[in-house]
């Protein structure tokens, strides 16, 4: 919990969607609002739709913060498209860009248990399964250089 809220490790990727239950549900979606923002403030965005965890985690933390824990949470978190084409061109995977949606790390907590789970998500049927596991082990060594016990 605190690596999540306190800790900048997540702090590059994107936040796709969330929910948080405490006395409410709350529920995030990541898609920013263009509408938002100034011209000058959109070319900094570089294309980016959507929010960093590091702009949104202080808004999350707000809704937890407290004596008692949340009921439970789910953030579905997406890996950054410059983590996304280093990770492709360091394994030769880079055909894989232009049909890859996005790699992602879900991280539940649900029963006083944290687990993460990770995901992608292609446009187009792919069948080389190679990324999934590229991307299972990667996740994995990042969590263990994080000091966070995993099981895969």
């Amino acid at each position: 919990m605190r690596l999540l809220l306190d800790e900048t490790m997540f702090d590059s990727f994107y936040i796709c969607s969330g929910q948080v239950q405490t006395f409410a549900t709350f529920d995030l979606n990541g898609k920013l609002n263009m509408d938002f923002f100034g011209p000058d403030e959109k070319e900094l965005l570089g294309g980016r739709e959507t929010a960093l965890w590091k702009n949104v985690k202080p808004y999350i933390y707000q809704l937890m913060k407290g004596k008692k824990l949340p009921v439970s949470f789910h953030f579905t978190l997406q890996l950054s498209r410059e983590n996304t084409d280093w990770l492709l061109g360091r394994y030769g995977l880079e055909d894989l860009k232009d049909k890859l949606s996005g790699l992602y790390l879900n991280i539940i907590y649900r029963n006083n248990k944290i687990s993460c789970v990770t995901g992608l998500a292609y446009d187009t049927f792919v069948m080389d399964k190679r990324l999934e596991q590229i991307w299972d082990e990667t996740a994995g060594k990042y969590l263990k250089q994080n000091n966070i016990a995993y099981e895969q």
